[in-house]
């Protein structure tokens, strides 16, 4: 299946991988609040509070950024909170015809084989993919998770992915054949004392809501 996406493996798994410190364009700082509600075009949701979440939005593509980098006292990184909202529209018309449940395994299985392709390929090493279907308040989920490590103490500071991705297809799918994605990844120095919580994305998954139109 063709989908109208970006990849996500080397889009937000690998520059996180890398601790790249790269500044999305158009970065603005979250409220401190509880939380802030924005507008992603079609949608709108709750982003995390605090001045170190960085939001970028774009409204044309239906996508939300928002980051978080886990530094030492120092002031080194030694990893990244990383939370993605994104569209896909399922093409071509000639697939129309599948279920929320096709389409969420074949969108898996081409994100797990990409990783598996990257992985045979020495890139790094990839643990314990699993696959859910669960509710999150009134939203069925189709999940993926997974772990990427990178690196050996051999070679300096060995470094680590744990992500989850969620798939979300609302009412109107078998009209609009759009659904949603969620994802989160924590990547951090192996060994280091950072907090990982992958729990954080939930208040972005409630929060979601679709503009009537």
């Amino acid at each position: 299946m063709t989908f109208y996406r970006v990849h996500l493996i080397s889009s937000i798994l690998v520059l996180p991988l890398l601790f790249s410190c790269a500044t999305i364009q158009q970065a603005k700082m979250a409220d401190e609040r509880s939380g802030i509600v924005v507008d992603v075009g079609d949608y709108t949701v709750m982003v995390p509070s605090g001045r170190e979440w960085s939001v970028t939005i774009d409204k044309h593509r239906g996508t939300l950024v928002v980051e978080k980098l886990k530094k030492w006292w120092t002031g080194k990184i030694l990893g990244t909170t990383l939370i993605r909202v994104f569209q896909n529209k399922v093409l071509p018309e000639e697939k129309w015809s599948m279920s929320e449940e096709q389409v969420a395994d074949d969108y898996r299985n081409t994100e797990e084989h990409t990783m598996k392709e990257a992985a045979q390929r020495g890139e790094y090493d990839l643990k314990e993919v699993r696959r859910i279907s669960l509710q999150i308040s009134d939203k069925k989920l189709y999940a993926m998770s997974y772990k990427i490590t990178k690196g050996s103490w051999l070679s300096g500071a060995p470094k680590a992915v744990e992500a989850m991705l969620y798939l979300y297809f609302p009412r109107d799918f078998k009209k609009t054949h759009t659904f949603y994605g969620f994802l989160i990844s924590e990547s951090y120095e192996r060994g280091s004392l950072v907090t990982k919580d992958l729990d954080q994305i939930y208040p972005v998954i409630n929060s979601f809501q679709l503009k009537n139109k």
